[in-house]
């Protein structure tokens, strides 16, 4: 679908001074075609597949499975009967909680 330049700028200097300018993006400039032409040609080769994970994949992994794992329905019958769909809870203050484990 062609832009319609004039009709763009009719409406936006209805209310504005508006100019365009010309910007040739990188075409001509030193560098920029053979680094097209080199994207071109790496394009055109088959990705490497790796079952390898980095570092940060592997922890994203466990950080998900974590968040994730204190959602889950309780497993006990006698703790679904009392609270479905909720999690443990302390009846206590944090301060005594805190005392009692330690």
């Amino acid at each position: 679908m062609p832009v319609d330049t004039n009709r763009i700028h009719a409406t936006l200097s209805q209310k504005s001074r508006v100019c365009f300018q010309w910007i040739p993006s990188h075409v001509g400039v030193f560098g920029n075609e053979e680094a097209d032409m080199l994207l071109k040609e790496g394009s055109a080769l088959p990705s490497a597949t790796s079952s390898e994970l980095f570092t940060s994949e592997i922890f994203s992994i466990h950080k998900a499975i974590a968040n994730s794992a204190w959602r889950n329905a309780p497993t006990h019958d006698w703790y679904a009967r009392n609270r479905p769909g909720l999690s443990l809870q302390s009846v206590g203050t944090r301060s005594a909680c805190i005392g009692q484990v330690a």
